[in-house]
């Protein structure tokens, strides 16, 4: 009569047959289930989370490249006028050849907007990885049935 354990022992003086049916009513899976209409929504609210999240960890990226490229401009800038100052020219010449160099670096940098070198060949993060790759060559090589090795 118990099957895994579940039902009557025996259906004697139970005033049934002793059948075991299952309850179907709580299937969470089903289609109309509270629980499962309310899982969906919490999965689809944790997508919109993520994405969000994502976007704004994008934009803060941009924000924080936007802001290196500008104090490289100003790295830039400083060492020229450190330069011109120890030349001795006039504050007015030095004033006048940052100004043309900030101006070129900014026209640089909004044009291309990416990742060209602002600075003296200073290279850091991401733009290591751009160097070539070495090409792949067999460690065997076939010449008319013979092979050679490398």
């Amino acid at each position: 009569m118990s099957y895994n354990g579940i039902g009557l022992q025996t259906a004697r003086g139970s005033g049934t047959s002793g059948h075991v049916q299952k309850n179907l009513s709580t299937d969470s899976s089903a289609k109309g289930h509270y629980r499962s209409r309310k899982h969906k929504k919490e999965l689809e609210e944790a997508k919109e989370k993520k994405i969000i999240t994502e976007l704004s960890k994008r934009e803060a990226k941009a924000e924080i490249q936007n802001h290196s490229h500008k104090r490289k401009i100003d790295l830039r800038c400083m060492e020229l006028r450190d330069k011109l100052e120890d030349e001795g020219e006039e504050e007015s010449t030095i004033v006048e050849k940052i100004k043309q160099l900030r101006s070129e670096l900014t026209e640089k940098y909004s044009n291309n907007n990416s990742k060209d070198q602002i600075d003296k060949g200073d290279q850091s993060g991401k733009e290591r990885s751009t160097k070539e790759v070495p090409k792949y060559e067999p460690r065997y090589k076939d010449n008319n049935g013979e092979r050679e090795v490398r």
